[in-house]
């Protein structure tokens, strides 16, 4: 059974985590994992299990078959922000 590349790419930057940060963290070049990510390179359970436990998602995690939804969007900052607010997020 195969991993869903999607929810593979979903983890890691949900970790806040690059693809360079994340191949240094399994030991692997970042080419590796862009071609593991875009389904290139296949992989085994072995790697799966290793990715679970740096991500710190179960296994099943990664079988899930629904499609990942990317939703844009604008982002405007506040030109300032009241020590309330800044609080809020501290």
């Amino acid at each position: 059974m195969e991993i869903n590349r999607e929810i593979l790419k979903l983890a890691r930057e949900s970790r806040g985590l690059n693809q360079k940060e994340f191949s240094a963290l399994l030991g692997i070049e970042q080419g590796t994992l862009s071609k593991i990510e875009n389904e290139f390179l296949s992989i085994d359970s072995s790697f799966i299990e290793l990715v679970s436990r740096t991500l710190e998602y179960p296994v099943s995690f990664f079988y899930q078959k629904w499609n990942v939804h990317t939703v844009q969007g604008h982002f405007r900052k506040k030109a300032s922000l009241t020590v309330k607010e800044v609080k809020k997020y501290e």
